[in-house]
């Protein structure tokens, strides 16, 4: 077999073309060899035990939402008198985790309610700044963050409001389902 030298190696001829044209198929992390340089495996690795884990998110979600699905068929079976032995030791068994669930849920939703409430103020303290001076180079960055969210959160909260009849009905200051309404 004839070989041409390159970077002082010896490549076979129908590798010549590759390494004419800057590729070199031996050579490990240009991105096209086949041979994957320490750095390369870490990345790979760390990418598929993030899908692994993504995936077992999914499921854990899946199985927690049948959980709570089935928590209020069998409180709807309760309420008309037709449960079993069987199904209300399910239900006895359901119910303190689907307590505990809504309540992670309620405080997760508390704790992001006031982190947005923070956000919104200090887009509103850095803004009365900007209109008395200049901001600093890291409360421009700060504000240029802050201003898309807190305009995409305000947003939604406008629509969350729907029309019944021509009325607009406010559902933050009322307890009302939303079943059965046209949304905005």
């Amino acid at each position: 077999m004839r070989s041409i030298a390159r970077r002082g190696r010896l490549l076979p001829i129908g590798l010549w073309c590759w390494a004419a044209a800057g590729i070199d198929p031996g050579i490990p992390g240009n991105g096209e060899s086949e041979v994957l340089t320490p750095a390369d495996q870490a990345a790979q690795e760390a990418a598929q035990q993030r899908q692994k884990k993504k995936e077992e998110n999914a499921k854990f979600l899946q199985a927690r939402k049948a959980k709570v699905a089935r928590f209020a068929e069998l409180e709807k079976l309760k309420g008309q008198g037709q449960l079993t032995e069987a199904q209300e030791t399910e239900l006895a068994a359901l119910q303190p985790k689907v307590a505990h669930w809504k309540q992670l849920e309620k405080a997760r939703n508390a704790k992001d309610h006031q982190a947005r409430k923070a956000a919104a103020a200090r887009v509103a303290v850095l803004e009365a700044l900007k209109e008395q001076g200049p901001l600093t180079g890291e409360q421009t960055v700060e504000l240029a963050e802050l201003q898309p969210k807190v305009a995409h959160w305000q947003k939604r909260k406008e629509g969350w409001g729907c029309q019944v009849f021509g009325v607009t009905v406010d559902f933050g200051s009322i307890g009302v389902r939303r079943t059965g309404v046209r949304r905005r």
